[in-house]
């Protein structure tokens, strides 16, 4: 409809099984489903948990952790979002086996104590477009199977995947002494620039991250730059370009701060300026020159 002007007069009709909308000398077909072939509406059931937040920050814990989240349906456990509680937060948690990505927000309550609260992949976009368009308050309930969230006007109920989520924290290193930080839009900007760059038929393609004093130097098939970049200590690894690239976008802040610990264990990044965001990706072998 937002694409008819404003004053246009709209007819709707029934048509063997289809919705046909007339608008002036256009008509328009669309199909439609039978009352009796609807789904019978979930219900959520006895209430085992639940949460009030803001909209907006609702909205964040199923839109920013979501590039993280398989979209291999072999592992069901890991397409989508798992919420658990743990003290005074609700977190938000999405991996693929190579990457992580964790949102926390402030909760006083508590909306799910295990890993069972796993929302599919598909279910949490609509959620997060759903609010995304609303304001104020909402309610975030649970139950054994299904997960309800409910603000001013509307009502949205997801079952969730039949699955137990893995102990991601195993997976998440202490940060050590081993880190640098630089300027997000110069990263984004740099790893643009390598991604134009690299041999199409040669994937995935990498890119070397070292720090040794100041500066941060990336190599990638030839390529080489330096950021302006505040480091301690010192530490050399490698990632995949377009899997840092979608963590650099999913960061709100102007910086950057990558974390590495021991050979084989993940790359930490996070946002100096919030708390509330944590990714990781797991470290790949540079090709030999």
């Amino acid at each position: 409809m937002r694409h008819l002007p404003p004053d246009a007069e709209v007819a709707i009709a029934g048509d063997d099984g289809a919705a046909v909308i007339a608008v002036g000398s256009a008509k328009f077909r669309l199909p439609a489903v039978p009352m009796p072939d609807l789904r019978e509406p979930a219900i959520l059931g006895a209430e085992t948990g639940r949460v009030e937040l803001d909209a907006k920050i609702a909205r964040d814990l199923f839109a920013r952790p979501a590039f993280a989240a398989a979209g291999d349906v072999s592992r069901a456990y890991l397409s989508g979002i798992l919420l658990h509680s743990a003290g005074l937060s609700l977190s938000a948690v999405a991996a693929d086996g190579v990457r992580i990505c964790r949102v926390t927000a402030p909760a006083a309550g508590t909306l799910s104590t295990d890993r069972s609260l796993i929302i599919p992949n598909a279910m949490a976009k609509v959620i997060a477009c759903l609010l995304g368009a609303v304001s104020g308050k909402v309610t975030l309930r649970r139950s054994e199977r299904l997960l309800a969230i409910e603000g001013a006007g509307f009502i949205v109920v997801s079952r969730r995947i039949d699955a137990t989520y893995p102990a991601y924290e195993k997976s998440i290193p202490s940060a050590g002494t081993n880190v640098v930080t630089t300027s997000r839009a110069e990263m984004r900007d740099a790893l643009a620039r390598f991604a134009a760059v690299a041999d199409p038929q040669d994937r995935p393609h990498i890119l070397s991250l070292r720090w040794d004093g100041p500066g941060l130097y990336l190599l990638s098939e030839g390529s080489e730059d330096r950021l302006s970049a505040d480091s301690e200590g010192q530490a050399e690894t490698a990632v995949q370009i377009q899997l840092l690239a979608e963590t650099v976008n999913a960061l709100r802040g102007d910086r950057i701060r990558i974390h590495a610990s021991e050979p084989g264990r993940m790359v930490l990044i996070t946002d100096p300026e919030d708390e509330s965001f944590l990714a990781g990706l797991m470290p790949i072998r540079p090709r030999s020159p």
